[in-house]
């Protein structure tokens, strides 16, 4: 049976990605959501992008635009902003594309951030990198709720559906549900863990940096 499988904030932990994707062992007709800042902070961000444009071949993928992305894209624009970001991430990117200016990052990768959605829904999810404003629906969302301010306590949309997001790190290391909401930045970043939810069911995996591995229930 197809399965809809949402990967919170990866941050260039590749690795974690792909012995992740590995052991959910995806099918042809599943659908996977990422939910943004697949760059950023980890030891292969080029290996993400790498790893995610294979998956596309292969599945279904729907990514989603993470303020780290959003950062890389600025960087392109401006020199002054450019060396203000090689200090907020930009450094550990760069480094996996062997140091080369921002400008000599592959086309395809490029494609792949610029194709990068700033939310996507169905009939029983929001999925977003940051939050959402309860109030709005999510065609009239500004940028600061999507994809910069953390969650803080329960969201309860006016469409009835769940969000899901990343964005804010859980250091308990589990996905952490809330009214309305649940959270899947399990904190990879900080060493923590890279986690895929099944909303449907409620189960996830989670892998860490050292390749350690555990699946639980919402």
């Amino acid at each position: 049976m197809p399965r809809l499988l949402v990967i919170g904030d990866i941050h260039g932990h590749h690795a974690a990605l792909a012995s992740l994707l590995d052991w959910i062992a995806v099918a042809a007709d599943d659908t996977i959501v990422t939910l943004g800042d697949h760059i950023s902070g980890g030891p292969n961000s080029k290996g993400v992008i790498d790893e995610l444009l294979s998956l596309k071949r292969r599945t279904r993928v729907i990514s989603l635009l993470g303020n780290h992305e959003l950062l890389m894209q600025k960087a392109l624009q401006s020199q002054e902003f450019h060396r203000d970001w090689l200090t907020r991430g930009g450094a550990s990117i760069l480094a996996s594309y062997g140091n080369c200016p921002l400008v000599g990052v592959p086309a395809a990768h490029w494609s792949f951030i610029r194709s990068c959605r700033r939310f996507y829904e169905n009939s029983r999810y929001i999925f977003v990198h940051g939050i959402v404003d309860p109030r709005l629906p999510m065609k009239e969302q500004s940028d600061e709720k999507l994809f910069w301010q953390k969650l803080t306590g329960n969201l309860n949309h006016c469409s009835g559906k769940t969000i899901i997001c990343g964005h804010t790190p859980q250091r308990t290391g589990h996905p952490l549900r809330r009214k309305g909401v649940i959270c899947i930045d399990t904190d990879i970043k900080g060493n923590g863990w890279l986690t895929c939810l099944e909303p449907a069911t409620g189960r996830y995996w989670q892998i860490n940096s050292k390749g350690k591995r555990r699946k639980a229930s919402l």
